[in-house]
């Protein structure tokens, strides 16, 4: 019934084709992940059959080597699937989480992954000659480039749906400890290869680390993994090696989830003072109102706030000590 056709009719026809179109590329790069791990783990996809596309699907499956390289595919209710992450951004283009979203989206699946007894890891993806690629590509070009990388990153992710474009050739991704990740870098280098019309293609620096979650609940892991990603996303210049900066995420979430705890202390002891500047009227000189400023105990008297206040907008806590500076002043 979802397919469109009776029994008789699907033999023959290749499974792709009755996977609802906009699924086509993750279902292709699916069947490529299997044929070199063997399996497909609840991966969410739709159908296309002569009632429209289906219900989401969750697919899980395995290559068998001895009924000539065929696969087994079960299908079952979307609810046996992984929940999905409720309010979760995507990036039109590829399908993958943005940046904001991610941090959600990845604390979800390290718990799912911890509850399940799995081993899960964050791997950082850059292309720096992305830009340059993207140049040599017309309007169609461009958007199978995007789509085509999009389907490989979340086909290598863990439930088929756990990575995030952080930024133009930036990309992280969720996966089981053993993915391959020189396989994946090989893999965007040849789809890169194959859509340029130079046949240069672009190399993919990767950097993945292990974190170590335990006695972290998961909001402080999120709090980390947003501070970790916007670094990710804002770090720039000739300088900038992934490598480099992979060797301190682990640690970097770490301080972030410290200075969480510690930022969460300061305004429930309300440890910061208030200064009031006058702001005067134009015409009298007479003072107008007062603009209230934050000044932070452990930054001393003189210091600005501005790397504090920034890091509690990054983690999303900026929000209570707007409350906690209003009951203040």
């Amino acid at each position: 019934i979802l397919a469109g056709r009776d029994a008789k009719q699907l033999i023959g026809s290749p499974f792709v084709e009755f996977v609802a179109e906009r699924d086509r590329p993750l279902m292709r790069e699916l069947l490529k992940v299997a044929e070199k791990r063997g399996r497909i783990e609840n991966v969410i996809i739709r159908l296309a059959g002569s009632l429209g596309t289906s219900v989401p699907l969750s697919l899980a499956g395995y290559r068998l080597e001895d009924f000539s390289g065929h696969y087994f595919l079960a299908l079952r209710a979307a609810a046996s699937a992984s929940p999905r992450v409720p309010g979760a951004g995507r990036d039109a283009g590829s399908g993958l989480f943005d940046p904001d979203a991610f941090s959600r989206v990845a604390t979800e699946r390290l718990r799912q992954a911890r509850e399940a007894g799995d081993d899960a890891e964050l791997t950082l993806i850059s292309l720096p000659q992305f830009d340059d690629l993207r140049a040599r590509l017309d309007e169609d070009g461009e958007q199978s480039l995007i789509t085509t990388l999009g389907a490989t990153l979340r086909a290598n992710s863990l439930n088929g749906d756990s990575a995030a474009q952080v930024g133009d050739g930036r990309y992280a991704l969720v996966h089981e400890s053993a993915v391959d990740i020189s396989d994946l870098e090989s893999e965007i280098a040849a789809v890169t290869k194959e859509l340029d019309p130079t046949g240069q293609g672009v190399a993919a620096e990767t950097a993945t680390i292990e974190i170590d979650e335990g006695g972290v609940n998961d909001e402080d892991l999120a709090n980390g993994l947003v501070y970790a990603i916007n670094r990710f996303k804002d770090a720039k210049g000739t300088d900038f090696n992934i490598k480099d900066f992979s060797t301190n995420l682990s640690s970097m979430v770490g301080e972030a989830v410290q200075s969480v705890h510690a930022f969460n202390a300061i305004v429930e002891k309300s440890q910061f003072e208030v200064a009031f500047h006058p702001i005067l009227a134009v015409d009298t000189g007479e003072i107008h109102h007062y603009e209230a400023l934050a000044r932070f105990d452990k930054d001393g008297p003189n210091s600005s706030p501005y790397e504090t206040i920034t890091f509690a907008e990054e983690v999303g806590l900026i929000w209570k000590f707007d409350i906690a500076m209003a009951r203040k002043v």
